[in-house]
């Protein structure tokens, strides 16, 4: 009986981990972006991005990705606190910055 209550215990204190590190923004069991995922996101949301006009095609990539591809304008494109006008602003310059 008290290893059943073990086995259950267990299980609790693994789901309440995994359950506090999505709450984080860690995905645990996803996995890893590359670089080259991450520049094919990059070119797919500029073209996207000139052709509608709009900043949201930018927020399908990977926060990851900023730190992946070195690029501090991805960075800033990507946040989330900023006016439209400063964040249309730095996803031009991610566009420039990738030649596109």
């Amino acid at each position: 009986m008290r290893e059943i209550l073990y086995i259950v215990a267990s299980a609790a204190v693994v789901v309440i981990s995994i359950y506090i590190l999505i709450k984080l923004g860690f995905i645990p069991f996803a996995g890893t972006v590359s670089k080259q995922d991450c520049i094919n996101n990059i070119m797919l949301a500029c073209d996207e991005y000139r052709s509608k006009g709009k900043v949201d095609a930018f927020n399908k990539i990977s926060s990851g990705c900023a730190d992946i591809v070195e690029s501090g304008s991805l960075k800033e494109c990507l946040r989330k606190d900023i006016k439209e006008e400063l964040k249309r602003q730095y996803c031009s310059e991610l566009c420039k910055e990738f030649g596109l």
